[in-house]
């Protein structure tokens, strides 16, 4: 009877524990719901205001909006970017930071940079307004900005030519059934798309953490695994090679001497 009465009071004790669970999770639920609405909301209105202080810069508005109006495009966009995410689709905002293609190592990166910004910010309707504003206070930046301008354009006007080139190259080697044919037709195509003599593609496997790709050694096709570190830093990446600085980096990694590199492995990088 007391082991009876034992075991109901514990049955007891967990029932009590799981309703007091259950309620903390609803509770937690409502809040994060709540704070997401708030957060959609606080984005709809930034969006808006953003909107509206760019086409009172530009002078392209006829008047300052009330905020009883500023209100019904907030509710507006609110609705649209809620729609928006039930169907999966992104919202980008329009305040994005122009990321450089080519890395030129301008003196005034930062002038160049927000230059481009605001380029893309005001879809290209107010060059001259930066250029002539208290940001470009001598000769030297706004050269730096027009010369910035024109090698990013250069880069994008490459990068869509390419395109063409790319699908055909995926058409041809789409349909390889040998995963060696596939890796060869890969490093073929990229060899010709970007003008250079040889190029390894690496596979990440982000579940087992390391770096592999496949070669032909004679008639036997062979695989080359490669850990990656779990550390970040520049003492991590010594001597691990530069293929696992790219993926460790999430950038290119460019050098004119890789034997004189301390991220160089002489086994990796002549893979």
């Amino acid at each position: 009877d007391q082991e009876s009465n034992g075991a109901d009071k514990d049955i007891s004790g967990l029932q009590k524990r799981c309703f007091k669970l259950v309620q903390q999770n609803t509770e937690l639920t409502m809040q994060s719901s709540l704070l997401r609405r708030q957060k959609g909301w606080a984005e709809a209105k930034a969006r808006v205001l953003q909107d509206e202080v760019t086409r009172v810069y530009l002078g392209t508005h006829d008047q300052v909006k009330s905020p009883n109006e500023l209100e019904q495009n907030t509710s507006r966009e609110f609705t649209q970017r809620k729609l928006a995410a039930s169907k999966g689709v992104v919202q980008q905002d329009g305040a994005q930071i122009c990321k450089l293609l080519l890395p030129v190592a301008y003196k005034h990166k930062e002038a160049v940079i927000d230059f481009l910004t605001h380029i893309t910010h005001t879809s290209g309707n107010d060059v001259f307004g930066f250029l002539q504003s208290s940001r470009v206070f001598s000769e030297a930046i706004r050269n730096e900005c027009l010369s910035g301008l024109g090698r990013e354009y250069y880069a994008h006007w490459r990068l869509v030519r390419q395109m063409p080139c790319v699908l055909r190259a995926a058409e041809r080697i789409v349909h390889l059934g040998d995963y060696l044919e596939a890796f060869e037709g890969f490093s073929k195509e990229m060899a010709e798309l970007l003008g250079c003599a040889h190029t390894k593609l690496w596979v990440v496997d982000n579940y087992r953490h390391v770096l592999w790709t496949c070669f032909r050694s004679g008639e036997e096709p062979k695989t080359f695994e490669l850990q990656l570190p779990r550390g970040h830093e520049p003492n991590d990446l010594s001597g691990q090679g530069l293929p696992v600085a790219a993926c460790i980096g999430r950038h290119v990694v460019s050098v004119q001497d890789a034997r004189s590199d301390a991220r160089h492995h002489r086994t990796v990088d002549a893979v």
